[in-house]
This record gives C-alpha cells, structure tokens and sequence, in this order.
C-alpha cells in the first residue's frame, strides 16, 4: 500500500505539469488563431453587398463599365498551396502599359481599392487588384501581417512584368494592412528587380505592437496580454514558421531601393502616426518621399486630401521615370 502511494505522489506532478502544458497551448493556439484570422471570407467575400464601396457613393459597376477588365486567378505554392483572385482594369485595352499592383486592408477585398485605381487609371496605368490572404476569393486562410502576403503581391508583380516590355514601369501601393504587406515586400530581391515604385497610405511598422494594443482593448477575463502573446507566438512559429518579430517593417523597408512614398495622417486614431514613423526613417534617404496630412481619419486620406494625394503620386512616378531612364 506504501509503495502504491508513492507512486500515487509521483504521478501528481507529472499530471499537473501535462495540465499546465496543456492549458498553456490552449491559450496559446487560441491566441495564434484569433491573430491570424482577423477577417474570415464569410465576412469578405466577394459576392458580399460591399458596404464601404456603398456608404461613400462609389459605383464599382459603373466604374469597370469604363474600361476592358477581366479576372486574373494565380496559383501560389509557398507557404502553402492556395489560388489567388485579381481583378486585371486596362486603363486603355492594352496590357503593355504602366502597371500598378494594389493591395487592400484589413476588412476590405479587390473592389474597395476602386476609388484610388480611378486616379492611377485615369495617369494611365493598368491596375492589378488582388484579394488579400484570407479575404474575398483568396483561398488561403490565415493573416500574417505582410509576411506571407508579400507573397501574394510578388506573384502579381512578376505576373504584370510577364505582360509589359522592359521600358514600362510597375508600382505598388496598398493601403493599412496592405500598406504594411508593400512594406514587407520592398524588401525582398525580386521587388528590387521589377518594381520601379512603391505607395504605403498609413501603413504599421511592428506586428508585435499592434497586436499588443489590439489585445489590450478586448475583454480577456483578467488574462496578462503580454502572456497570450508570447504563447501565441510560440505556437504560431510552431504551425506557420514565423512569428510577429518577423513581420516588423523598419527592416525589410530598410533594404528598398526603388522610390517609395509614405502617406499618413496626423488624425488617424487607428494607426498613429508614431506606428508609421519608424518605416519612415528606415527608407534610404536619397528614395523616400512622404506625405502627412492632418484632419483625416483612417482610410480617408485621398477622399479629404485628393490634389495633395495626386501630386505626391505623381512627383513619386516621376522620379520612377527619371531613374528608370538612367539605369
């Protein structure tokens, strides 16, 4: 009976060590899925009645009226097979025109970057607007704050490239979210090769900080969030071999040689200036071109400041040309 019970007190450690482990991944994976699917394709999908597009007045059918466009569908193996859906707007019919490939933010798909893609139709440039992972008709199923995005947006680069000859410029340009996923991209070798041009409109330096302030305003039921991150984190390098470290923008922008502009407002309450500002100072120097306006909130910049907004672009497109020409 002796040797019973103390066997009996050694199994009691071991099973509340496992119940600890066990509670730790709980919470841990429950925090990795809830960072990495911030939206769903039932909230985003395409079909879906787009409620932005409709509560600013915008038309998107009346808008693809105007112009030759078709549906451009990629398949992208890493890191993990999945298609991706693009919509292909010729400004005038003819692919073999400047290009720009447009990424939307969080919430959003393909058809709510239909107001900006006016203005670069309108300077006569082609647009590529893609879904974005988990959002409308992109079959993958996690976000990963740019870091597996820029893969997306990398296929659509050299798709855009594949269509135009070697005196034509291509840009890229994303808005928040999609912002962040152009700045994670400029980074990376090809984006140095085939990009002339990149726009980020109110884009976030670090994964880290922003799920941290995202998590501090929810209802936790008392949990540390400093904790559920660093389980979340775990568990995400685990299943989907990266973690928030890895998506902090300032490194990858750092690496960009192409022009690149940064757009951003004094007013926006979503993400503050101080969250954009670091991707700022990182961008060499002698390529970087910024905009900040004041009175705008999120998302709002090119509806309150247009004439500001197109300039910018243009002065940015110009220094493309110039550079281009030189090489």
């Amino acid at each position: 009976m002796k040797k019973n019970n103390k066997k009996l007190l050694w199994l009691i450690p071991i099973v509340l060590l496992i119940g600890v482990v066990g509670f730790a991944w709980y919470l841990g994976d429950s925090t990795y899925q809830g960072i990495t699917q911030i939206s769903s394709h039932e909230k985003m999908r395409i079909e879906a009645e787009n409620a932005y597009l409709k509560e600013i007045g915008f038309d998107q059918n009346a808008f693809l009226s105007n112009y030759h466009h078709e549906t451009v569908v990629l398949d992208v193996t890493e890191p993990e097979p999945h298609t991706v859906t693009a919509d292909y707007i010729l400004a005038n019919g003819d692919r073999n025109q400047d290009t720009v490939v447009m990424a939307h933010g969080m919430g959003g798909n393909r058809q709510t970057v239909y107001p900006t893609a006016k203005m670069f139709l309108k300077m006569g440039f082609n647009v590529l607007a893609y879904d974005q992972r988990n959002s409308g008709e992109n079959t993958a199923d996690t976000n990963t704050f740019g870091y597996f995005e820029r893969l997306d947006m990398d296929a659509f680069v050299r798709y855009a490239a594949e269509q135009v000859d070697s005196t034509k410029i291509i840009g890229v340009w994303g808005v928040s979210y999609g912002a962040t996923t152009v700045g994670m991209y400029v980074g990376i070798e090809n984006a140095n090769q085939q990009v002339d041009f990149a726009i980020m409109e109110s884009p976030f330096s670090d994964a880290s900080e922003m799920t941290n302030m995202v998590m501090s305003e929810m209802d936790l039921g008392g949990l540390p969030v400093d904790l559920l991150v660093k389980l979340g984190n775990l568990v995400m390098t685990l299943r989907a071999g990266f973690n928030l470290d890895d998506a902090f923008v300032p490194k990858e922008a750092a690496k960009a040689s192409m022009p690149v502009l940064v757009i951003y407002s004094d007013d926006d309450t979503v993400i503050m200036p101080e969250m954009t500002k670091p991707i700022i100072d990182a961008l060499p120097v002698e390529t970087r071109f910024q905009l900040k306006v004041s009175g705008s909130e999120h998302i709002e910049i090119y509806a309150d400041h247009r004439n500001d907004y197109e300039k910018a672009v243009a002065d940015l497109i110009a220094a493309a040309r110039e550079r281009k020409t030189s090489e």
